[in-house]
């Protein structure tokens, strides 16, 4: 009898257990969200405008994406676990340490001194006898007793963060730094690699600013100082970079090195054709204030001394990584938006957040104040004002209807960076009060962001490498949020039109309005006002055997179409399609250092070409779309390129809007002695969306073909249903 009661006992204890396990099984997805957490937020209350997006079907994001999901047959509803790609080398979470951070309280526990085996200077490495309360004190000083500067006159500072014994893996480096501004001394933040760190064959990839100059170099050595593996480039910045503290960020990836000082990207190394052997993890993080050894040991002014730099606010996101094990180092420039261009085109419209107002399903959450206004940098309508003002505001758009993270391709918004441009700041997919993963909004915007310009900006969800411990169960998000990179003054930044995106819409084929196109302009097309160097006719770059139009890109030369057999209406047609070859100037995209026949590995300068839609008139014009914003900051060279632009994009797409014609022109603040190259064009046509499938037919899917007869439509309406035609990265 006591053992059955022994064998009820354990059966029931076996059964007890299966259904905890079982209830492990349908836990939340949110156990495999990141950690980190979001700061929490304040719900402000929107203002919402009737639009036609009211009317859909709730339960929907983008319409096609039950479609693609079904057909890729994946198993029970898991998402693909693959990050994408990068030059053919699939992204993987990277190892060890995925973020760190460090105050400046922090850093003062890791200053570096020189010893007579580790004396890698001119000057000695000494811990500053003085600090400062709030920041950590980099110095440079005259040394009274030599013997405690290792030898040398002249003591210097360095913070070496290691990140324990393990180091740093491929990533982000970000740090708030105020630069020493005396006369012959470097500011220096390096990544060196840990192998040979203490000795002569040092690799180190870094950026060095040095005193009283704007300029500023930035580049890496590799196995020595000297050695010929070295390649540095300067850049040029405003005096103003030395008032303040200011984010000097360095992107170290196996692919591709990115530079960013005071908010701007001034520089990027990269080469698909040449093999070069750079640094790699383990790496070290330092910060070094010393002399300029290149102009001598006594070049300083001890008048001048002691002098001072400053830092604080340390921060690592590690990534990406790839499965690439190749010694050798394959560089490969950053793919921009022509993935988006070039990939498979949709029939399905974009699910846009904001477009003039909130999507009903979206709220809009911030720890600041932001409004919906029409006067500050207008586009179409409303757009939204934050103030990035400290590193605690943040802007998140949210949902209450949480969807996978790779459920769409794309996520689109336009960002401008006010009166004071040089924002740079996180954006990231969140959940609840977690942040998924995050990304470097500059990493989309070659450059960064100016003052008083408009970006369009597209990121592939799959360059948000979650942190999920299970690849096979679907993280889902509800949110997406921008935050500052660092503890500062940004200052306003505006955004507009924040969408998800399968990729660019198919246009029909054959239903059409030709502008230009086998060599000719179409009757009532006139061009005579055109002025400057150009030739509708050229035989120099033919396309298909077809002449093209050849256009000299100078200030004095305008391109003028007018539309002679009456204005178009947004109503007739979707976009405008141009078919185009930019041939850069070397010498313009190189800065000057490069030569006709010399290859430019590393650009400097990008087109600045704008397209004006022209009023009814003929004369004014709405607008201008500046090219290279459109398509991430740098515009696609040497190679035939197809542009399709929506009119929500030409300034355009309100109610009742007709155009009379186009200008290309470059912008009125541009240098009337710069040639910047030759742009030839061999198609212009006024196309058609292909319509969605009738059966799935709704507001995110709507078409101007299937509501041509409804003749009043809000900004709003329109531009969901002409969306946008895609765009560059």
């Amino acid at each position: 009898m006591k053992i059955k009661k022994l064998y009820n006992f354990l059966i029931l204890i076996l059964l007890i257990l299966l259904i905890i396990d079982f209830g492990n099984c349908l836990k939340d997805v949110d156990n495999s969200e990141s950690e980190s957490t979001a700061t929490s937020t304040t719900s402000i209350k929107k203002t919402k405008k009737p639009s036609r997006s009211s009317n859909s079907d709730s339960g929907s994001m983008i319409d096609d994406v039950a479609i693609i999901e079904s057909n890729k047959g994946s198993s029970e509803g898991c998402s693909d676990s693959s990050l994408g790609e990068i030059d053919g080398h699939r992204i993987i979470k990277c190892n060890g340490t995925q973020e760190l951070s460090y105050d400046a309280g922090e850093m003062k526990s890791f200053y570096k001194e020189s010893t007579p085996s580790v004396d890698p200077y001119t000057c000695g490495l000494t811990i500053p006898s003085r600090n400062s309360l709030k920041d950590a004190l980099l110095s440079i000083d005259k040394c009274e007793d030599e013997d405690l500067c290792n030898k040398h006159k002249i003591s210097c500072t360095e913070i070496e963060l290691t990140n324990g014994e393990q180091g740093f893996t491929y990533g982000t480096f970000s740090v708030m730094l105020k630069p020493g501004n005396v006369p012959n001394t470097i500011t220096k933040v390096s990544l060196v690699q840990k192998e040979g760190s203490n000795g002569q064959m040092v690799s180190d990839v870094y950026i060095a600013i040095y005193g009283n100059q704007t300029e500023i170099r930035y580049g890496y050595h590799y196995d020595g100082y000297e050695n010929a593996n070295t390649k540095f480039k300067s850049s040029r910045v405003s005096n103003q970079l030395f008032q303040s503290f200011t984010n000097v960020t360095i992107k170290f990836t196996k692919e591709h090195l990115s530079f960013y000082a005071a908010g701007q990207n001034i520089g990027h190394i990269a080469s698909m054709w040449n093999k070069e052997k750079v640094a790699t993890p383990p790496v070290y993080f330092r910060v070094t204030y010393l002399q300029n050894s290149e102009v001598g040991s006594n070049a300083i002014k001890t008048s001048l001394l002691p002098a001072s730099a400053y830092v604080r606010d340390f921060n690592f996101v590690a990534g990406p990584c790839t499965d690439s094990d190749d010694e050798l180092t394959n560089w490969g420039s950053p793919k921009t938006y022509l993935d988006y261009y070039t990939s498979n085109c949709t029939i399905y419209r974009p699910f846009f957040i904001f477009n003039n107002t909130i999507h009903p399903d979206w709220d809009i959450k911030s720890i600041g104040n932001h409004r919906l206004q029409s006067t500050q940098f207008p586009r179409i309508g409303d757009n939204i004002e934050f103030g990035f003002n400290s590193g605690k505001n943040t802007i998140r758009f949210v949902t209450t209807k949480p969807f996978p993270i790779y459920r769409h391709k794309y996520f689109i918004f336009w960002i401008n960076g006010g009166d004071r441009g040089g924002q740079n700041l996180w954006i990231a997919a969140t959940r609840k009060n977690h942040i998924v993963a995050k990304l470097n909004v500059n990493d989309y915007v070659i450059g960064g962001i100016q003052k008083n310009q408009w970006y369009k900006v597209i990121i592939g969800m799959k360059k948000f490498q979650t942190q999920q411990t299970n690849p096979k169960k679907t993280v889902y998000i509800d949110g997406i949020m921008f935050q500052p990179t660092y503890d500062g003054f940004m200052d306003m930044t505006y955004f507009d039109d924040l969408m998800f995106s399968n990729g660019s819409i198919c246009m029909e084929k054959g239903n059409y309005l030709s502008i230009y196109s086998k060599g000719n302009f179409s009757e009532g097309m006139e061009y005579e006002k055109s002025i400057g160097n150009f030739d509708p006719k050229s035989t120099v770059n033919q396309y298909e055997k077809k002449n093209t139009i050849e256009y000299q890109i100078v200030k004095k030369t305008v391109l003028q179409v007018n539309f002679m057999n009456g204005s178009l209406s947004i109503i007739d047609y979707d976009g405008l399609q141009f078919t185009v070859q930019y041939i850069p100037n070397n010498g313009y995209i190189s800065g000057g250092t490069a030569t006709e026949n010399q290859r430019v590995d590393n650009v400097v300068n990008s087109l600045r070409l704008q397209l004006c839609l022209m009023q009814e008139d003929g004369i004014a014009t709405y607008p201008c779309l500046s090219l290279s914003s459109y398509v991430g900051g740098r515009f696609p060279a040497n190679r035939w390129f197809t542009l399709n632009i929506p009119w929500n994009d030409l300034s355009v797409d309100f109610e009742g809007a007709t155009f009379g014609g186009f200008i290309i022109k470059s912008p009125d603040d541009m240098d009337p002695d710069v040639y910047q190259g030759k742009l030839y064009i061999s198609q212009i046509l006024a196309t058609h969306y292909k319509p969605p499938p009738l059966e799935r037919l709704s507001s995110s899917s709507y078409s101007r073909s299937s509501s041509s007869s409804s003749s009043s439509s809000s900004r709003s309406s329109s531009s969901r249903s002409s969306s946008n035609g895609g765009d560059s990265c």
